[in-house]
């Protein structure tokens, strides 16, 4: 829910293209029938405040087209509650997409207005349907972490209505670098941004292990390749999926004119561990960091699930190395995939 102003603002920069979004809300308590009424009051109004956001876009003229989906998730344990089953929401989304490309964006992801252009331009929307085993790559920006956070919101809305000329100025000027440059390169090196700011023309781009790109493909790719969801939390699950993507001889290509920039916001419980910014502990911090005793050592659940999202990509990527890879989608994606009138 900290992220659906985020939605809201995505909405709004994609008018007319349809847009599907999935919400997730956890309801701790221990496992049962009902509901407690402390959870049944926060769904309803969960889904009052998610009306209230819909209502707003759905009477505005220049605004997407959305499809919002609510999902919650009774768990009895606090620290699961605070990792986020980022890869079943993923598919929760897809299962409700029914146009023929699709393109996975993060909800904090700012568009270019470019793409917005090429999104409007029906020859090229349908030269990507008919290039059906590629995916489309959207180099990702994202502000210096060492910019306020007014200049840093100022950086992004530069970036996202200039062009490539202001693109190199910003970076050129520490104000702007390619995305997670700083802790995790190999996500986005293999689109090679440098070549890609002189780049007129789409050019293909050589898969690398690790590379996480965001991007469009069509629907019915990411049907046969959906993500895993034993992934939660902020481990591998994109990099694991791309490369399943690339299992299936998909072929990456980076599209010369439109981007995304990371928008600024509050990490999340298990992000802020991971990158060591826990100053201002949260409940969810806490729940994360409670220690535990696991096969005979001290250890925190925080770091039992970066194992589990580290031993479950190598895993992954140990099948698809056999030729024999099939993600985990559970038995409601299954389901919902074979009874969907537009599957």
């Amino acid at each position: 829910m900290d992220r659906v102003h985020h939605l809201e603002s995505l909405c709004q920069m994609l008018p007319g293209s349809a847009v599907s979004a999935a919400v997730y809300l956890p309801l701790v308590q221990p496992h049962g029938v009902f509901l407690l009424p402390r959870n049944e009051a926060l769904v309803q109004e969960t889904q009052a405040k998610l009306q209230e956001v819909f209502n707003r876009l759905e009477f505005s003229n220049d605004t997407c087209s959305l499809r919002m989906l609510l999902l919650s998730e009774v768990v009895a344990d606090r620290a699961l509650a605070s990792l986020v089953p980022i890869n079943a929401l993923r598919n929760a989304a897809l299962l409700a997409i029914r146009t023929p490309l699709a393109a996975m964006i993060d909800v904090d992801l700012a568009i270019s207005d470019s793409l917005k252009s090429i999104l409007a331009d029906p020859n090229k929307v349908q030269a990507m349907q008919q290039a059906a085993t590629s995916f489309w790559v959207l180099p990702a920006w994202e502000s210096e972490s060492h910019l306020k956070q007014q200049d840093a919101q100022n950086t992004v809305l530069s970036a996202i209505k200039g062009d490539k000329q202001r693109l190199a100025m910003l970076w050129q000027s520490r104000h702007l670098r390619m995305f997670s440059e700083d802790v995790f390169p190999q996500g986005h090196n293999a689109t090679d941004y440098r070549r890609w700011l002189s780049a007129e023309q789409p050019y293909a781009v050589r898969y690398a292990r690790g590379y996480e790109p965001w991007g469009i493909t069509t629907r019915e790719r990411y049907m046969v390749m959906p993500y895993d969801i034993r992934f939660r939390g902020c481990f591998r699950d994109k990099v694991t999926q791309v490369a399943s993507l690339a299992y299936i001889n998909t072929s990456f290509a980076a599209i010369p004119d439109a981007w995304l920039v990371h928008q600024p916001h509050k990490l999340s419980a298990a992000a802020s561990i991971a990158f060591g910014h826990t100053g201002k502990r949260s409940n969810r911090v806490e729940a994360l960091q409670q220690v535990v005793f696991y096969r005979g050592i001290n250890t925190t659940k925080f770091m039992l699930h970066k194992a589990h999202s580290l031993v479950t990509s190598d895993d992954a990527m140990g099948a698809m190395a056999a030729g024999r890879y099939q993600p985990i989608v559970g038995l409601q994606f299954r389901s919902c995939r074979d009874s969907l009138p537009w599957f």
